[in-house]
């Protein structure tokens, strides 16, 4: 019996000291490139493929690194560099109906969305310090900067910069959320600090169903890919161009 306790102990022990990516989570590291962690219960891990990713879990990127976490549902997020993406995912079930939602601390990322209704209330959303991005479409992307400047927008140093590449996706500002913009494949918004989103604006032709984060980086005037390869390309210049809409917000 003494023998057997001590086995049990030692199991219980390798349970609780096992790596995420030893678990079933609520979602799954998929491709890494470079650094990429994932923070789980205030302790950081390096990720690989097949690192599982658990509600309230942070995913990081290091400079030229970029990862694709997917979800149960076959959903993806691809993270670009220097970004870091907290996981908001109810556990699915049968009368489960609240959205999935990934909070967008810095940097950039693309969201594929499988289970997107094309009416009602929108089942994932995309939050920032200062937006929310709620689909209702399946494709687009969603980028966060901070201590930036763009000459359109004087005394203003904070950017979510939205762009839908399918479906419909909803935009509006923290601290207005009842005042929305409606974005359509090909159009994009800048929600600027408290300001509310502008006026949707169309994406240059080149990103129209762009295939890649380089693709649309460079439709929307943002640098060239650099490492970190289908997610490098906004992320390599903190998002998306400051001169990427013509549009004022309004006040």
């Amino acid at each position: 019996m003494p023998m057997l306790a001590m086995l049990s102990a030692l199991i219980a022990a390798f349970a609780i000291a096992a790596p995420v990516w030893a678990q079933t989570g609520d979602a799954t590291v998929t491709v890494v490139t470079g650094g990429v962690t994932v923070v789980h219960a205030g302790i950081s891990n390096q990720a690989a493929v097949g690192t599982a990713v658990f509600d309230g879990d942070e995913v990081d990127t290091a400079a030229a690194s970029s990862a694709t976490v997917t979800l149960v549902d076959k959903s993806t997020l691809e993270i670009g560099e220097l970004s870091k993406v907290k996981l908001d995912i109810p556990h699915r079930g049968a009368t489960t109906t609240s959205a999935d939602k990934v909070s967008l601390l810095a940097g950039v990322v693309r969201s594929y969305v499988v289970h997107a209704a094309s009416a009602g209330a929108p089942t994932f959303e995309v939050h920032t310090p200062n937006a929310v991005a709620a689909a209702r479409g399946t494709k687009y992307d969603v980028s966060y900067q901070e201590n930036v400047d763009r000459k359109q927008f004087e005394g203003c140093h904070r950017f979510t910069d939205v762009a839908v590449y399918d479906g419909t996706v909803d935009v509006a500002n923290v601290s207005a959320p009842a005042n929305t913009v409606e974005l359509h494949p090909g159009y994009k918004s800048i929600v600027p600090c408290a300001l509310l989103p502008t006026a949707a604006a169309a994406i240059a032709a080149a990103a129209g169903g762009a295939s890649s984060l380089g693709t649309a980086a460079a439709a929307t005037g943002a640098a060239a890919a650099v490492g970190g390869g289908v997610v490098g390309g906004v992320a390599a210049s903190g998002g998306f161009s400051s001169s990427s809409s013509n549009a004022s917000p309004s006040r």
